[in-house]
């Protein structure tokens, strides 16, 4: 399956998004045009708005390789996913 335009957009911009929490001062950090914040210390979180029947979980399951590569520092990572 391809990506469509939107979805490598998102990908990148998650991409972004993990580098820049990468950065030691994570609130100086300028992630998507906005200062950056946590609801817990050391717990990021990102939100992409996509519209219904716009491939979210394809999205979310492409995402997976640029969480573990950039975020994480990895090159595998043990994932458990679960949907209603």
């Amino acid at each position: 399956m391809k990506l469509k335009n939107y979805q490598k957009q998102a990908i990148k911009k998650l991409s972004y998004f993990c580098s820049e929490i990468q950065k030691d001062n994570i609130s100086e950090a300028d992630i998507l045009g906005k200062n950056y914040f946590s609801i817990q210390e050391n717990l990021p979180y990102l939100c992409f708005k996509i519209p219904t029947g716009g491939g979210k979980t394809f999205i979310a399951s492409v995402s997976l390789k640029e969480i573990i590569r950039n975020y994480l520092k990895s090159d595998f990572y043990l994932v458990f996913w679960l949907a209603p």
